[in-house]
């Protein structure tokens, strides 16, 4: 039981609130589309928030003024971010908390948990209750849901920019002891790009509606059901590359029967701020080099039965300019559309791979991954 205000009036209470933010400054096609399905998915969030035996007080932070619109049909508070550019999360994050007078507090992004459950909410809500001086997230070093008492620690430390370093900072600035969630496709999937969401469409706790939509826009999931295909067979030599965690190799290995190799590189890239230094450095990335892309390419189909690449990693090796629509044109292997030369080359190569190769970001080498095999593990067909 905590003490906390809203706008004045002290109450008393056993649950916790939540801030659910969700908004974006790209413009483009495919930028509109993803628009268009994470609005979605923060309606499903919010829901299942609203669902939630112990959660008080949701609030929405978001530059979208159609989702402004819709929430207002709910029972949650809204804090427009429209007039907010540039934006910055902690800032904002710190503002709210000292508005709403919030002793402890969960925050995460509108698709950032798309496939959690209600009681994986409760399960998170009764840890934030029941304890002090602590910070519970869904991954050490880049998270996307963070839990943490007494919020007013925000007045201790250096608010970040983005998300993802907010659970790091404040175990090691603020010194709150720190607790990390189980691994579940709930707790550990998220979707930042197009292609994450075809792997919302294949789960079962998936959004229904999300599975129209993907449908209705005519994308295909047949690469993913091919990979998928191979790693469930005896003995799949299964090429992982980029920010790949130790977690999901043993998930992999304990699960399947895959012989694994993997290249790990470039954890933390962005939380650490390496993307935006210009530090990164790929082996694999000097490995394309001396091969060339179609000597990869062609490695790969000698050695392996399948591939998961990481691009985002190589990207920024290669200090390519990427925009996000060629990232996202890359993950769906429409290489016709890219603009940037090498992007196209190495998605057009990767298409025409004897082997199925899926290219994407840290999602298809952690929870992109982890939700194939806890489908497979669940008796489901890919056929």
């Amino acid at each position: 039981m905590y003490i906390y205000k809203v706008y004045g009036v002290v109450k008393v209470s056993e649950k916790v609130p939540v801030i659910i933010f969700e908004g974006s400054g790209e413009s483009g096609l495919l930028e509109e589309k993803m628009r268009k399905y994470r609005k979605q998915l923060t309606i499903n969030i919010t829901e299942k928030c609203l669902a939630s035996q112990n959660i008080e007080t949701i609030v929405l932070v978001t530059n979208y003024e159609d989702l402004l619109e819709v929430s207002k049909q709910l029972p949650i508070e809204i804090v427009s971010t429209s007039n907010r550019l540039p934006f910055h999360f902690g800032e904002t994050l710190a503002e709210i908390v000292h508005r709403f007078g919030f002793d402890k507090v969960i925050c995460l992004g509108g698709a950032s948990v798309p496939l959690i459950t209600v009681s994986e909410i409760d399960k998170v809500a009764k840890l934030l209750i029941n304890n002090e001086d602590i910070v519970i997230s869904n991954n050490a070093q880049s998270a996307d849901l963070t839990a943490f008492s007494p919020a007013d620690i925000l007045r201790k430390i250096e608010l970040p920019p983005i998300d993802n370093p907010l659970s790091s900072i404040l175990r090691d600035q603020g010194g709150l002891a720190a607790h990390y969630l189980p691994i579940t496709p709930g707790y550990h999937f998220d979707v930042d790009t197009i292609q994450d969401l075809l792997y919302v469409s294949l789960h079962p706790q998936g959004c229904f509606v999300i599975k129209d939509m993907i449908e209705k826009d005519g994308f295909s999931i047949e690469k993913i059901k091919r990979t998928a295909n191979k790693m469930i067979e005896p003995n799949c030599e299964l090429l992982l590359t980029g920010r790949v965690g130790h977690w999901i190799m043993k998930i992999v290995n304990d699960r399947l029967r895959c012989r694994l190799r993997v290249i790990s590189e470039e954890r933390g890239m962005k939380a650490l701020g390496r993307d935006k230094g210009g530090t990164v450095h790929s082996i694999l990335g000097d490995f394309v080099d001396l091969k060339s892309i179609d000597g990869f390419f062609s490695y790969l189909e000698e050695y392996c039965d399948a591939a998961i690449i990481d691009t985002r990693v190589l990207f920024h090796h290669w200090k390519l300019n990427a925009t996000q629509q060629d990232r996202f044109y890359s993950d769906l292997g429409q290489f016709e559309k890219i603009h940037d030369p090498k992007i196209l080359k190495f998605t057009e190569r990767a298409e025409k791979c004897e082997v199925p190769v899926i290219l994407g970001g840290h999602s298809v080498v952690s929870g992109g991954l982890l939700v194939l095999v806890d489908a497979y593990g669940k008796k489901l067909s890919w056929k």
